[in-house]
C-alpha cells in the first residue's frame, strides 16, 4: 500500500467508531389520541431514569385526534424505554386520580401492558443506533 492510501486507511478507521457513536433520532408515532385540547408528550427514557420526574430526550407536539407524530432528537446509542401522555390540560404532568391512576392517556413503548402500575423497563425497552428508530406507543384511558 502506498504511504498517502495508508494515510487514508488510517483516518477512515479513526472515523468509524465517531460514526457507530452518533445519536440517533426516534420517531414516535402516539395513537388514540382523544381529542385536541393540550399537546401529546414523549420521553424517551433510559433505565435509570424511566418513570421517574424528567426523561433527558423528549418531545411535545399539539394534540389532535387520532395518531400524533413526534420525534425525539439526538438519543445516543442504547437501551432506552418510552412513555408518551396526552396532556390535556397542558400542565406538564400526568395527572392522577386519588388512587394514583392516570386520568389523562398514557402509553408505554412496546405497548407494554399497564397491569396495576406502570410496566418494568425491560417490557417498554427498545435500541437506539445511528440510524432513525420509529415506534408505535397506543394510549390507554382509565
Amino acid at each position: 500500500m502506498t504511504p498517502g492510501r495508508l494515510l487514508i486507511a488510517a483516518v477512515l478507521a479513526t472515523l468509524t467508531p465517531l460514526a457507530a457513536a452518533q445519536a440517533g433520532n426516534v420517531t414516535v408515532r402516539v395513537l388514540n389520541v382523544k381529542g385536541a385540547r393540550g399537546v401529546v408528550r414523549a420521553a424517551v427514557c433510559t433505565r435509570e431514569i424511566f418513570l421517574k420526574p424528567s426523561c433527558e430526550f423528549g418531545a411535545s407536539v399539539p394534540a389532535h385526534p387520532g395518531v400524533v407524530v413526534l420525534t425525539v432528537r439526538n438519543v445516543p446509542p442504547g437501551t432506552y424505554a418510552a412513555v408518551a401522555h396526552h396532556d390535556a390540560n397542558a400542565n406538564g404532568v400526568v395527572d392522577q386520580n386519588l388512587l394514583g391512576i392516570p386520568t389523562e392517556g398514557i402509553g408505554f413503548s412496546r405497548d407494554a401492558p399497564i397491569n396495576f402500575g406502570p410496566p418494568r423497563f425491560d417490557a417498554a425497552a427498545f435500541k437506539v443506533g445511528d440510524a432513525l428508530v420509529t415506534i408505535d406507543i397506543t394510549l390507554k384511558f382509565e
